[in-house]
């Protein structure tokens, strides 16, 4: 699928580049970093913000610009997703900073989404959502989170205990069972106690969908 992430970097940065956008909020993951990496080859002078350490180490690295205080107004923002059903909902936080993803991705005038062929879905529900809990409600929260379906800490080799976040928060994947609105999900899982956010963004968030394929 690596030809398939570049075919959605390029093409995003072409609709960047044609519409005369020069700063992008961006999120994390493999295609972003592809998206990045279009970025400072073509030499777009197109500035870049962005919240979450690793992107921003990237970002350094590939020389780009790099808006350090959060501008008054941002064009477009561009993330990648997890999965991506028929209707453009999605599910992110395979990367497990989800929370600074939604902040950013909601902030921006239009929210982009970039994914390689392989992210779509014809069932949003079949991939897990990921779900950041408070750490001194771990337990608590994790019994109303159950209401939903099946929860399961995400562990990962070489580490001790569950996965964190960015914030030292660990992170749940939780198997929805039943039929559920992405934005009524959205709205349920924002309202239980000791949830920071859930990795569901409906819809109707979704400006534009751009999909690479190889």
């Amino acid at each position: 699928m690596e030809e398939a992430k570049r075919d959605a970097a390029r093409r995003a940065v072409d609709a960047l580049e044609s519409e005369g956008v020069d700063l992008v909020a961006v999120g994390a993951g493999t295609t972003v970093e592809a998206f990045l990496r279009e970025l400072a080859e073509r030499r777009s002078g197109v500035r870049v913000f962005t919240t979450i350490p690793g992107t921003l180490s990237v970002c350094r690295e590939l020389g780009l610009e790099v808006v350090a205080t959060p501008p008054e107004e941002i064009p477009v923002a561009v993330d990648g997703a997890d999965a991506v059903d028929e209707d453009r909902n999605l599910i992110k936080g395979g990367g497990a900073c989800h929370a600074l993803e939604k902040a950013l991705d909601y902030a921006a005038e239009e929210f982009w989404v970039i994914v390689d062929e392989s992210k779509l879905v014809e069932d949003l529900w079949e991939v897990p959502v990921p779900v950041e809990v408070l750490r001194g409600c771990y337990e608590l929260t994790l019994r109303e989170l159950r209401r939903f379906g099946r929860v399961r800490p995400r562990r990962c080799e070489g580490k001790y205990g569950p996965v964190a976040s960015d914030h030292g928060n660990p992170i749940v994947d939780l198997e929805v069972e039943g039929e559920w609105d992405p934005g009524e999900l959205e709205r349920e899982l924002a309202s239980v106690p000791g949830v920071v956010e859930s990795g569901v963004f409906p819809g109707d968030k979704v400006d534009r969908l751009i999909v690479g394929r190889a």
